[in-house]
């Protein structure tokens, strides 16, 4: 999911084609991510336990792995 909303934004940034939008977009959504996937991670893990840490063992956090 964050993948497909960092990729949309990339593509309005590169649409627009201002370097102003391109240098706020970017940082802040990154920043966003980085403050909110552990919050996230931790309130899965809690709900979920063990079945969402393997979860987490074969997946990547933003981009999917392409090797387990």
């Amino acid at each position: 999911m964050y993948t497909a909303i960092f990729s949309v934004a990339v593509a309005i940034c590169l649409l627009t084609a201002n370097w102003l939008i391109i240098l706020l977009t970017i940082p802040v959504q990154i920043a966003g991510y980085v403050l909110r996937v552990p919050r996230e991670e931790a309130m899965m893990l809690e709900s979920f336990g063990e079945e969402y840490r393997a979860y987490m063992r074969r997946t990547g956090h933003f981009l999917p792995r392409l090797i387990h």
